[in-house]
């Protein structure tokens, strides 16, 4: 006898869940998932401490700030619209050009709305 995969544990069922059936998914908005990482080790700081356990030490008491590079700016991006969806993603994020609300059009790139 074979033993039930970690799927059917979590959810009562005989394997992996099936494609369309996603209420194993959890909902967390980003907001609290970076609350909840202070709490719980996160990829991030597990790879902080294999490399330098007193770097992750200080960064754990507040001692040392991370700087907010690029690279996270789209990281955060990705997790919003893979996580989050696409109405949370355009509610938070710009993208596209600026749309002329009277006629629909994009506005020219040399008008004023443009630039601001």
């Amino acid at each position: 006898m074979t033993p039930a995969s970690p799927w059917a544990r979590r959810n009562g069922s005989s394997g992996a869940p099936t494609l369309g059936r996603l209420d194993f998914l959890l909902r967390e908005p980003a907001e609290m998932y970076h609350v909840k990482s202070k709490e719980h080790l996160t990829s991030h700081a597990l790879a902080d401490f294999r490399e330098n356990p007193l770097l992750y030490r200080k960064r754990q008491l507040g001692l040392v700030v991370a700087e907010d590079r690029p690279a996270f700016q789209v990281g955060r991006a990705a997790h919003t619209l893979i996580l989050e969806g696409c109405d949370a993603y355009r509610r938070q994020y710009a993208f596209g050009e600026p749309t002329n609300p009277a006629t629909g059009k994009l506005y020219d790139s040399r008008s004023k709305a443009y630039q601001e």
